[in-house]
């Protein structure tokens, strides 16, 4: 059955190529399936035609911060691993534009699909395409906790597994850094309600506060960029007794802070997920807490579907359950450490990075016949700046 599905969805991709050839005006083809001689390149790539193709959910990464990072290090993968990445096209990363793409994928002919839903029951939908096509898939960012989502996603025999943080013990403990700061009367700023990661890390945020008898005054969701420093500054003259803000999304940072200064109140603030204005904050002491770095979700990802096409898996071992550590930065020296060896993969992609292209092929049956899928787990558990620095001897 899977063979039969696999061959249809390569037939059906087959005819759109020719369709899409025919109304070219005879133009030159270009072709996916692997052929010509294998070369290496002096880094150890693999330089032929690309073995599979493989598709990506989020758009391609051109500046620092999360999707750049990530972009960077998935490059470096496909070099390494000789696969070609297809990014997503679209910006719209709703769980609506994420089905959309991965049908795109599908139709481009691609052999598996890590992607980043923004709702737990887009998966199910996801899941039937992948499933009918015959196609790998995986999750970045992301986890399930739907019991019926579960059962549904987790019968196909291509969903292979998941790769996420411990967003619930992250917020928790970014609380009670906030509470040891003197934080008694909270705000709360987060982007949409349905999405599994924000709401456990609210989650984990509420809890903590409950524990230790702190008030979460006001919870403000649906926020974006364009809104959030309207909202800070309401917040701030309705509510006079708030002396502290938990961010789901670190980015509302610059615009909470912006809002601060133009009321003339600097407040404590903490959040999850780096951006670039990381250093700045760290260096005016304008956030006391501050958890992520975890751009390699989507590296670990690759190597889960990568090694199902090239057969390192039982399908009973599905889904792979990973869980990736989330980095930490309170001090310029350390930012300074991860700018330098674990986040600049856009200014040098071999070593700027977390894993090297050999630390790369090292975690694939393909170059390491002794891999097993706890490479991966151990590698993703045991992530951090210090580890990066040893392993690539920075002095």
């Amino acid at each position: 059955m899977k063979k039969f599905k696999k061959l249809l969805a390569i037939l059906l991709a087959l005819l759109m190529v020719l369709s899409l050839a025919a109304c070219s005006g005879g133009d030159d083809e270009q072709t996916d399936e692997p052929g010509g001689e294998q070369t290496d390149d002096e880094n150890g790539g693999d330089t032929s035609e690309p073995k599979y193709k493989i598709g990506y959910t989020f758009p391609d990464g051109a500046t620092a911060g999360l999707a750049g990072d990530a972009a960077a290090a998935l490059k470096l993968a496909a070099e390494a691993l000789n696969i070609e990445i297809l990014f997503g096209a679209s910006q719209d990363l709703s769980a609506e534009g994420t089905i959309t793409t991965v049908e795109n994928f599908i139709a481009a002919g691609c052999d598996a699909v890590i992607c980043c839903n923004f709702s737990e029951s887009s998966m199910v939908q996801i899941s039937k395409l992948c499933d009918d096509a015959g196609v790998y898939f995986a999750q970045f960012y992301r986890t399930l906790s739907d019991e019926d989502v579960i059962a549904t996603v987790e019968a196909s025999d291509y969903y292979v597994g998941r790769v996420h943080e411990d967003e619930y013990g992250t917020a928790y403990a970014l609380a009670e850094a906030m509470i040891d700061a003197g934080c008694q009367n909270l705000a709360m700023l987060s982007s949409v309600h349905g999405d599994n990661t924000y709401e456990t890390r609210a989650s984990g945020y509420r809890d903590a506060c409950a524990e230790h008898g702190v008030n979460i005054i006001i919870e403000e969701w649906d926020q974006t960029t364009d809104t959030v420093t309207n909202t800070t500054t309401n917040i701030l003259a309705a509510y006079p007794e708030v002396d502290g803000f938990l961010l789901i999304n670190c980015s509302f940072a610059p615009y909470v802070l912006a809002a601060m200064e133009n009321t003339g109140t600097i407040l404590p603030m903490c959040g999850v997920d780096f951006d670039t204005t990381l250093l700045e904050m760290i260096e005016n002491e304008t956030i006391t807490a501050i958890a992520g770095g975890h751009h390699n979700d989507p590296l670990f990802a690759l190597l889960l579907v990568y090694n199902a096409l090239e057969g390192a898996f039982d399908s009973s071992e599905y889904p792979i359950d990973v869980l990736n550590n989330m980095i930490t930065i309170s001090s310029v020296e350390e930012y300074e450490d991860y700018a330098t060896y674990f986040a600049n993969g856009l200014n040098d992609p071999e070593n700027g990075q977390a894993y090297n292209k050999e630390e790369i092929q090292q975690m694939t049956i393909t170059y390491n016949p002794d891999f097993t899928v706890q490479d991966i787990l151990d590698a993703a558990s045991s992530i951090s700046i210090a580890d990066v620095m040893e392993r690539h001897a920075a002095e």
